[in-house]
């Protein structure tokens, strides 16, 4: 393998796509490469399904001439970034939904060949001979990528537990085994992942995820405008992100019955509706602000007195490397989290880290309480130390020092 020479791109294929409204670690982590080395982020394949049942959509429609004829398949998305840009690969067959066998089989490998000729293409029509070939978490397009478009250097990264994914986990983990040998260096973004995922003859090395950190120290500052749905007269208990399974809405209760006179402000789209079970929308104090782009959080959290990581602790959970606290942290805010991985050990002298819900309840109670500025730049400090600039850093150790 080639590792102490310059490469001439990467090209990063990812789960979520670069224009979905929830932010994504993989397009955090392509807009750093970006600085540094041209970087082709390629999205997610549509499906024929997607496409026949979801056509009326925004994001399916600006991609019909790339996803069925290849025209204007790579394009700019944001001036800032010049050396990004998107890539749309062709539609593909619907197949997560057939059984084991050799159907699955079949199309899945068909579909790997369909994605693999944009990949020439765009190899082809850039000029890109050198260049490293990055899978975040995507096993189900990671296919005989070596012999094919043949990379310098491929590396497989998984961010979670997929045998606890439930969409995915009846062909995942399979295929994540079977793709992850093929590559050069295996990377997980969790202390508990990478135990899980390592085999002898093809280990997983810990690369935690890091934080847009630029960005969310904007919350130190008072936006020029008091985002909607934020009281004026409370003091503000909040949470960022997907309100889905991995949230204890049991919990939530108990922080809005305990905090009346505070609101509970959630921030995030819903993928999950357990929380309707608790009747969430009745309680007086709690606020559902939905779904945000990433560039207005800072000003939702500049509000909060206190950040919430209301997490249950389980299989699903414990394999989380736990992003979201770096983000809250840039902006200095007061952490109070479940202790639901081994890697919250890393953030002890900077959040408040609960074993039992009337803890938790009770640090958010001393959160706000015993707030002061040397807490707040200690916190900053943290977020600097797990900053997107740092894993970076991090990465090309990892390819200039392989481990196999």
């Amino acid at each position: 393998m080639k590792h102490n020479k310059t490469y001439e791109a990467i090209v990063m294929h990812a789960v979520s796509r670069w224009d979905q409204p929830l932010s994504s670690a993989s397009f955090s982590l392509a807009k750093e490469f970006s600085k540094e080395i041209p970087t082709f982020y390629v999205d997610h394949p549509f499906t024929l399904k997607d496409v026949l049942l979801k056509g009326y959509q925004k994001n399916i429609r600006r991609r019909l001439l790339p996803l069925f004829f290849g025209i204007n398949y790579q394009y700019g998305i944001d001036a800032q970034y010049p050396e990004l840009k998107a890539v749309t690969p062709f539609v593909v067959f619907p197949i997560n939904w057939l059984p084991k066998g050799r159907m699955f089989n079949f199309l899945s490998r068909l579909n790997n060949k369909i994605y693999q000729i944009t990949l020439k293409k765009l190899l082809r029509k850039n000029h890109i001979s050198s260049y490293i070939y990055f899978n975040s978490y995507n096993p189900f397009f990671g296919f005989d990528l070596k012999k094919s478009i043949k990379p310098d250097y491929y590396v497989y990264q998984s961010r979670d537990n997929i045998a606890n994914s439930n969409y995915v986990k009846k062909h995942g983990p399979e295929l994540e085994r079977y793709v992850a040998e093929q590559a050069d260096i295996r990377i997980a973004t969790s202390t508990d992942l990478t135990n899980i995922l390592s085999r002898p003859k093809h280990p997983f090395i810990c690369f935690p995820n890091g934080a847009d950190t630029s960005l969310f120290k904007k919350a130190l500052k008072a936006p020029k405008k008091r985002p909607s749905g934020i009281a004026t007269d409370k003091k503000i208990i909040g949470y960022i992100g997907n309100i889905g399974l991995r949230v204890d809405y049991d919990l939530l209760v108990q922080v809005a019955n305990r905090f009346k006179d505070c609101q509970l402000l959630m921030v995030g789209p819903y993928s999950f509706t357990k929380y309707t079970e608790h009747d969430l929308h009745a309680v007086d104090n709690i606020t559902f602000i939905g779904p945000k782009n990433i560039s207005e959080l800072p000003s939702y959290l500049h509000y909060m007195d206190c950040a919430l990581m209301p997490f249950k602790c389980n299989a699903l959970t414990k394999s989380i490397y736990p992003l979201k606290i770096n983000e809250y942290l840039a902006g200095g805010k007061a952490v109070v989290t479940t202790n639901f991985s081994p890697d919250l050990d890393r953030f002890e002298q900077v959040v408040y880290k609960a074993d039992d819900h009337a803890t938790f309840l009770n640090y958010i109670e001393e959160a706000m309480r015993d707030d002061n500025q040397p807490r707040k730049e200690a916190r900053i400090q943290a977020s600097v130390d797990n900053s997107w600039e740092n894993r970076i850093q991090l990465f090309w150790k990892l390819i200039e020092e392989p481990t196999n």
